[in-house]
């Protein structure tokens, strides 16, 4: 055994498994053909725990599964990893784990799954919020008994079930809104449930929905009503102490980065480099082609031409256009008729397609896979550098990751809002408070959006993201909450807006082109 071979058996061993003799070989030999070794190892082992709780010797067929089942689907670089696509579908499905503390891969996900997997998205969304409040200072109970002017304040959250015969008083809980009765709202932990009054509450920024998880000061009644003074959603966790905590956990779907490789990318992070972000792109309508041509003319005479143009759909103004494939194909055709002419973008650039809730699909359950291959054999033939991507979708540039979200949440969360938002803030930047501090991409209630059950894992913001993006038929607008760069591109059809996104100052800047009469 070599000491490629020795460090891989070494890994394993530390986190528990056994590699056949044909396992380890197949791992040293996938190994070899990484450009980064460390952070590469650490990636397989975080994909070869899944399904090996049965027993801990990992066998050679196993690990080729895994190999080829790799979530990382392309490159956006040709020679180069400083980026890369995730395929959501094969995102690994990160489960929390009370009894442990700690997260463990669960199955195989599968959409026709039982209705046992229903209450199992609520249960993992209120464990995942309830374990990162553990960690917070203002959560955190002192660990050591001191002097009483030394000791730090700090909330504790209560069980609802422990309010029990404790009415009158004035108690912090942690719990999910939910309605079991008609027009009756209720807070519900694990514990118990028990009716909610809002009323007179005082509401902090973001959308509370039904299934929004809130921090909750009030007191309970003798009726059994639980009586809202302060409402709140619960507090971000920084991405670097959720890193620092979970280590060896790769909750994006890309591969752990060691820290050689995350130094080494760092460097080239530091390049100007820009991501071009439209939404809305209707491309039956000649005002949208000559849009298109204007903006390709503006950058393809940069230097340094974008990294990637990422096109979001909706790709037709009709709603649900039905299986009409032939129309779409030959819209598509005709845009690579466009783009063959940008000699350096088509060479340089990377495009992205990411479907609408309106286009071409089997339904409006989300998460949505990438539009038909067959439709863009016309169109990579003029430009071959083109991906097809899912909605969402999850793209690493160097160190940081991005989520790109197409769906029209600005409706569904205030037509499902249960309580008054606070009108000093815009509603954009409502949503955006909502999405992180609720570490999920749509809060809203499986009514208003269908999730398929065992893929929700795919939707959720946990660690926080660098930038998140969401296409929605809103105004472009653009903020920064707590480190996460977040932007909504707007209509580039309707109004001709755009974001540009530069990841070597974590900036983005909203620009337009003027729209044809």
């Amino acid at each position: 055994m070599d000491a490629r071979g020795r460090r891989v058996h070494q890994a394993f061993r530390s986190k528990g498994m056994m590699l056949e003799r044909n396992a380890l070989e197949r791992a040293v030999k996938h190994l070899e053909g990484c450009d980064h070794e460390e952070g590469a190892l650490h990636a397989l082992m975080e994909k070869v725990g899944e399904g090996t709780f049965n027993s801990a010797v990992v066998t050679d067929e196993k690990l080729k599964q895994i190999i080829e089942s790799s979530a990382v689907e392309k490159n956006l670089d040709a020679g180069q990893s400083t980026s890369a696509l995730v395929d959501v579908f094969r995102m690994p499905r990160l489960l929390w784990d009370p009894v442990r503390k700690t997260f463990y891969h669960g199955s195989k996900p599968n959409i026709v799954a039982d209705a046992s997997s229903k209450i199992e998205i609520f249960r993992q969304r209120l464990y995942i919020v309830q374990q990162r409040l553990s960690r917070h200072p203002l959560f955190s109970k002192p660990q050591f008994s001191l002097a009483e002017e030394h000791q730090k304040e700090y909330i504790e959250l209560k069980q609802l079930q422990s309010l029990v015969g404790d009415t009158g008083g004035r108690r912090y809980v942690l719990g999910m809104l939910v309605k079991v009765e008609d027009d009756c709202l209720f807070i519900e932990d694990f514990s118990t449930k028990f009716p909610i009054d809002l009323r007179h509450a005082s509401m902090a920024d973001g959308v509370y929905t039904e299934n929004s998880i809130v921090v909750v000061e009030g007191s309970l009644r003798h009726d059994g009503v639980f009586e809202a003074v302060a409402v709140g959603m619960p507090p971000i966790e920084p991405k670097a102490i959720t890193l620092e905590t979970f280590e060896d956990i790769d909750f994006f779907g890309a591969g752990r980065l060691g820290r050689e490789e995350r130094e080494s990318l760092m460097l080239k992070e530091a390049e100007d480099q820009i991501f071009v972000i439209l939404s809305d792109v209707f491309l039956e309508e000649g005002a949208t082609m000559t849009m298109l041509k204007m903006l390709f003319e503006g950058f393809d005479a940069s230097e340094v031409p974008p990294k990637a143009f990422v096109l979001m759909g909706n790709f037709s103004r009709c709603k649900r256009p039905g299986d009409d494939l032939y129309t779409f194909k030959e819209q598509l055709k005709k845009l690579g008729k466009l783009m063959k002419g940008f000699k350096n973008l088509v060479e340089n650039s990377t495009f992205i397609f990411m479907p609408g809730p309106d286009d071409h699909g089997i339904n409006s359950i989300i998460p949505r896979p990438s539009l038909p291959e067959l439709c863009f054999r016309d169109l990579k033939e003029a430009a071959p550098k083109v991906m097809l991507a899912p909605n969402p979708c999850r793209l690493r540039y160097c160190t940081q990751e991005m989520v790109l979200f197409r769906q029209d949440l600005h409706v569904r969360l205030r037509r499902s809002a249960q309580a008054a938002t606070n009108r000093n803030q815009s509603y954009f930047d409502h949503i955006m408070t909502t999405l992180l501090h609720q570490g999920h991409l749509c809060p809203a209630p499986l009514q208003g959006q269908p999730i398929y059950w065992e893929l929700d894992h795919t939707l959720h913001l946990y660690p926080t993201p660098d930038v998140l993006v969401l296409g929605d038929d809103a105004p472009v607008n653009c903020s920064n909450h707590h480190g996460c760069v977040c932007m909504c591109p707007g209509s580039f059809s309707a109004k001709g807006t755009f974001m540009v996104y530069r990841p070597s100052t974590r900036t983005a800047e909203t620009s337009s082109i003027p729209v044809p009469p």
